[in-house]
């Protein structure tokens, strides 16, 4: 369960309530947000250059490893373990925004995660060359392909700082020191760096733009030396639903489904509409959440079974 510092403390500990997280890994300096946090507490601190990460146990907290304890840890094996994760296991619960209520808590499953990396690995041009700069806060579902896109790769990732993402002379200077090849964010990311007229590279990068509605004009801009994609999806569909490659003077939308995906344009009595007519968006497919945390009714309202769905994808858990 992702939590950014940044958040109000009510809303971090919400978070935490909602989803009795029985370990909370932070750093010392934000112990104090989190005293009236009920599990344990361990302060993960960066030493030197960042070569070394050292465990700390928070002071406050009654429930720390004994001497005893550190030392079995010590004397255990320090090969990977085999690992029980299987394709149903949850990767992660993330919280929406709440704007149109109290947040929710997706519960996203490992297949659904890597089903997601793997349609755009498939889609966007990678190599071992690529370096990709990770500008969303970790709360966001669209932090997972910032993270876990480069890292299942054995890719570089460079992290900016909260600094760093709000100001765009510095976000240009990234992008020419690391020589960022890949880059994530909302229009009004990319638009604040053109607005400020930093939005200068020697190198080709790929540009992913989600969470907002895209402008012909930004569009026009970002595609015209770049390979620029829009992507839609919500949280409920594991980070991306659908894609468009923008090519000058194209039409913007959110484009055809990504693999393993359905989408429908359905009638309020979920029948398809007609081409041209308008409806509301269904999305189908391995990408689907299990559903909301302690939310049942909320589930049940939301996620619905798929009456397009044939027997093969039935089993397949479309």
């Amino acid at each position: 369960v992702p939590l950014d510092p940044e958040y109000p403390q009510e809303r971090l500990q919400f978070m935490l309530e909602d989803t009795q997280a029985s370990i909370l890994m932070t750093q010392e300096h934000l112990n104090e947000r989190f005293k009236t946090h009920s599990g344990k507490i361990t302060n993960l601190q960066l030493q030197g250059e960042g070569k070394e990460l050292l465990i700390k146990e928070a002071s406050f907290k009654k429930e720390t490893l004994t001497s005893t304890e550190w030392q079995m840890l010590s004397e255990t094996s320090t090969h990977n373990p085999t690992s029980l994760t299987l394709p149903h296991h949850l990767a992660y619960v993330i919280y929406t925004s709440g704007s149109t209520g109290k947040p929710k808590g997706v519960q996203v499953q490992n297949k659904s995660v890597l089903s997601c990396l793997h349609a755009i690995r498939k889609l966007v041009s990678i190599d071992q060359k690529s370096n990709f700069l990770a500008v969303t806060s970790i709360s966001f579902d669209v932090a997972a392909m910032d993270y876990y896109l480069p890292f299942s790769l054995g890719i570089r990732a460079v992290i900016a700082s909260n600094k760093e993402q709000k100001d765009a002379s510095l976000l240009n200077a990234l992008i020419k020191k690391h020589l960022i090849t890949h880059i994530q964010g909302t229009p009004t990311l990319f638009q604040m760096i053109r607005l400020h007229n930093e939005y200068t590279t020697d190198h080709k990068l790929h540009v992913l733009i989600a969470g907002e509605a895209l402008s012909e004009e930004l569009a026009y801009n970002l595609s015209v030396e770049n390979e620029t994609f829009n992507i839609y999806g919500p949280t409920e569909g594991t980070i991306y639903s659908s894609f468009k490659k923008i090519r000058n003077n194209q039409n913007i939308s959110i484009g055809t489904p990504i693999s393993n995906t359905q989408i429908y344009i359905l009638d309020q009595n979920q029948n398809p509409v007609p081409i041209g007519i308008s409806g509301e968006i269904y999305i189908g497919g391995v990408g689907l959440a299990r559903g909301y945390l302690n939310r049942p009714d909320l589930t049940a309202e939301k996620f619905i079974p798929n009456p397009f769905a044939t027997e093969k994808n039935l089993k397949e858990g479309k």
